[in-house]
This record gives C-alpha cells, structure tokens and sequence, in this order.
C-alpha cells in the first residue's frame, strides 16, 4: 500500500527520533539517521501511526496557519500523552504482530532464560530489545521486568 508519504532521512539537534509535518497535502516523516536501524524502524511505524490515526482531526493549513508537526523524541514514551501511546501502540502492533508473536511462542523453549528469548524476538522481529520487552509484557507473555 503506498499511503503517499514522503519519508526522509536526516540529522536533528536533541533527541528527535523523528517527526511527521503536515502542509495541506503533502506529508513528510523525518527519521533521525543517527539513531540505529531497529530505532529508525519503529520511528517510522509510530509517525505512520500518526498519520493513520491522527491526519485526520488536525488543523488543516492555510498560508495563514503553520503547519502542524509531530515530533518523536524521549517525551513520546512517557505516556503521558494519548496520541503519542496511541503511535505507539500503532507501531508495535504493526512491527509485532500479536498473532505472529502468539504462533512463535508455540514453537519456542518455554525453558529458555527471558533475556535471551528477548533478544531472540527482537531480532526477528528487527526491534529493540527495549521495544519487544514491552510488547511481550503487554501481550502477557512476560512478567513485568525491572529495568
């Protein structure tokens, strides 16, 4: 499906994983090219997240109105706000889906140690070991770790 967007990659100040911009018809995600690939991955997917779920209930623009950006930077995982848990929930869902996850855990070793079953899932699943960590836990496949 090409949903239209342009995606670029590029070097931002801070701690911006990435953003979406909004002007009329067009729409650019930035990805940060200084983060790592599965980072850049789930950027990606959150900010498309964005797009899907939120596009439409901003403010159109106008030449006398700014465009509306979307930033993913540290703030977006605190969950403190609903679009940002909303992309979030959007990006896991699509890079680990609950049914592939489900299926995988069929053929597993339920005896194997949780941290190396983790980095066995993020990597086929080519996320984080931080992103799979909590995507299990809120599957209910693990136990909430202390991290």
């Amino acid at each position: 499906m090409n949903l239209g967007l342009d995606v670029r990659e590029g070097d931002f100040e801070g701690r911006i994983s990435g953003f979406l911009y909004q002007d009329g018809a067009r729409t650019v995600i930035g990805i940060n090219r200084s983060h790592g690939a599965a980072r850049r991955r789930f950027t990606l997917a959150h900010e498309i997240g964005h797009y899907m779920l939120h596009s439409r209930t901003t403010t159109f623009v106008d030449h006398a109105t700014p465009p509306t950006v979307l930033r993913r930077d540290t703030k977006s995982s605190e969950g403190t706000d609903a679009r940002e848990v909303e992309a979030n929930t959007f990006a896991a869902e699509l890079l680990m889906p609950a049914n592939f996850i489900a299926h995988d855990f069929e053929t597993i070793d339920l005896a194997t140690e949780p941290e190396l079953l983790i980095q066995e899932f993020a990597q086929r699943y080519d996320v984080s070991v931080q992103a799979m960590t909590i995507r299990l836990v809120r599957l209910g496949h693990l136990e909430d770790p202390a991290f």
